[in-house]
């Protein structure tokens, strides 16, 4: 899968979750919600650790942005990646806070890269893991300006961010 390929998904992702947001009744939207969330953990793992050949050396990249192989899509992939989590955990897990969502997407990022580590699938890069984070953050933000839109006229807060 390309890159580009990887950001146009997630920016489709975000386009029929505002359509869904906007149009579907929470108790039809919240199994689907849930099956796409199923389906990004399933791709993320593919397209991270089971699609990749195994390295003979496997390393740990400590200093973030640079290195080998470090490339502007390179980021902008990762955090592409991570943009559906946010919005679909959100939505999932109402009465979880954005710092958890936006922590628990740390934490799999973390996970994928001891994996992918582990398994001689690749390299452990700070990179991978502070994109990651960050796209989970941007997810996030995105939902919660979203649902701030979709609320505009009601008397309740939205979520805050801490």
């Amino acid at each position: 899968m390309t890159f580009a390929a990887l950001i146009l998904g997630a920016l489709l992702y975000h386009a029929l979750l505002y359509l869904g947001l906007l149009f579907m009744p929470r108790r039809t939207r919240l199994p689907l919600f849930g099956l796409a969330l199923a389906g990004w953990a399933a791709a993320a793992l593919y397209m991270t650790v089971l699609s990749r050949a195994p390295v003979l050396h496997p390393r740990v990249q400590w200093i973030p942005f640079c290195g080998p192989g470090m490339s502007v899509w390179e980021v902008a992939a990762n955090i592409a990646l991570f943009l559906p989590f946010g919005g679909l955990f959100l939505e999932l897990c109402p009465v979880c806070q954005a710092w958890e969502c936006i922590g628990l997407g740390a934490l799999l990022s973390f996970g994928i890269e001891t994996l992918q580590f582990s398994t001689r699938r690749g390299v452990f890069d700070t990179t991978d893991l502070i994109a990651n984070t960050c796209g989970a953050a941007l997810g996030t933000l995105c939902y919660l300006m979203l649902k701030s839109r979709i609320r505009n006229g009601r008397e309740q807060p939205t979520r805050t961010m801490f």
